[in-house]
């Protein structure tokens, strides 16, 4: 894919929920210093412990949060996709907490912090909606971590599911990368999802899966 226009990128900024309560003007001042970057399947963004001082906006495919303890294992904590941003608490200058990788061929347009900063300075409504949005995130992960403490597997897989699917009845995702995002094994994964789709909730695919209680409302 080639490199948008200047003008493409703003108006693809535009239509983010966030930029666009800021207004055009907003939008051109961003894409006017943005980076729009192609990463191949694979390819880091940024690493744990780094301070990359940046917004980033997804324009295609999906990146994955990741960790990676001592031993190797690792853990997949989020998903981003399409017009989803991520990089809120770095442009404070946090470090970043974890890996970000492409989990797929991806294009992502990278926002400077001394741009996006400036933006939240001069717009405090802006700056408020930035925190409303960190907070959701901190409740979003706080149910999280109930769920892996508290739930079953098998609850603990359709909500994995459901979450990374967006609303799609089918997504491409391997039994290693449930494994990682449940904290479970890959094998009792791999049995977890057998029982589900015996109970009619879903259907395997060689490195899809096919989401009955989305599409029909069961579950």
């Amino acid at each position: 894919m080639a490199n948008p226009s200047a003008a493409d990128t703003t108006r693809w900024l535009a239509r983010l929920p966030w930029i666009a309560q800021l207004g055009p003007e907003v939008a051109a001042a961003l894409a006017a210093t943005a980076e729009v970057r192609a990463l191949a399947r694979g390819e880091v963004l940024w690493s744990r412990s780094s301070r990359p001082d940046a917004l980033v906006a997804v324009r295609r495919g999906r990146l994955d949060v990741v960790r990676a303890s001592a031993r190797g294992d690792r853990m997949l904590l989020r998903c981003y996709g399409p017009t989803e941003l991520l990089g809120l608490s770095t442009i404070g200058g946090a470090e970043a907490t974890a890996d970000v990788v492409a989990a797929e061929a991806s294009a992502v347009v990278v926002l400077r912090g001394a741009e996006v900063r400036s933006t939240l300075v001069a717009r405090p409504q802006a700056a408020l909606s930035a925190l409303a949005q960190l907070g959701e995130l901190v409740g979003r992960l706080t149910d999280e971590i109930e769920e892996l403490r508290f739930a079953d597997l098998d609850t603990r897989l359709l909500r994995a599911l459901a979450r990374r699917g967006r609303g799609l009845v089918e997504l491409r995702v391997t039994h290693d990368e449930l494994a990682q995002q449940v904290g479970a094994t890959r094998e009792n994964v791999s049995r977890a999802l057998k029982r589900l789709e015996s109970r009619g909730l879903l259907r395997r695919r060689r490195g899809r899966i096919e989401l009955f209680h989305q599409k029909h409302g069961a579950g």
